[in-house]
């Protein structure tokens, strides 16, 4: 088979065109790995930031739970070191039903302060059980990732918006504070 120039012209034309969509397919795909691969660096990065507070979080509830234990335990020796007190103390019938009043009340409040530390203990295990079990590929799990952060990065807002109001004030104070100081001495010049 022989060819002739045109047609070997328009058999290069051809593969010329072929050549170039390929090459924008492959610039359109190249493009769209480098866009996850992006995505995928920067939740990698994320899910780093997330196991450190979670390490963080682990940390603070053991050291949460160990202050637990040694109140609970300095609670026990300062019991058994004033009930020898109070037994060598001679009753006071007039201050006796004011007394057992105070120490209801005190033990009520003890009650109540031992349920609120199992009560965290129970809410911090449960957040740590929660953040086991979740998938972190799970967009729901994203999302709260994401709205942690907004809440964080709006915490840090108001922090500085308060500091910088206080600024402000202190600023306006001290202005006025000059404004009056020059109304004085300018009054006094004209006394004088």
């Amino acid at each position: 088979m022989e060819m002739n120039f045109r047609e070997l012209q328009e058999l290069m034309n051809k593969w010329t065109i072929d050549l170039g969509e390929q090459e924008k397919q492959f610039i359109e795909q190249a493009t769209k790995v480098n866009a996850w691969d992006k995505t995928v660096m920067a939740n990698g990065e994320k899910i780093a930031e997330l196991d450190a507070t979670l390490a963080k979080v682990k940390v603070e509830d053991t050291r949460l739970c160990n202050t637990l234990e040694y109140l609970k335990s300095q609670q026990k020796d300062f019991e058994s070191f004033l009930k020898p007190i109070e037994d060598s103390l001679p009753v006071n019938i007039a201050a006796e039903p004011e007394r057992e009043q105070l120490f209801t009340l005190a033990e009520n409040v003890d009650m109540e302060l031992q349920q609120v530390a199992e009560d965290m203990k129970e809410i911090i295990r449960h957040i740590n059980e929660a953040n086991k079990t979740m998938d972190k590929s799970d967009p729901i799990y994203q999302i709260l990732t994401i709205l942690n952060e907004h809440t964080d990065a709006l915490q840090w807002v108001e922090d500085i918006s308060n500091d910088v109001q206080k600024e402000l004030e202190n600023v306006t104070r001290m202005h006025q504070l000059f404004k009056k100081d020059q109304a004085r001495s300018l009054s006094k010049m004209f006394q004088n």
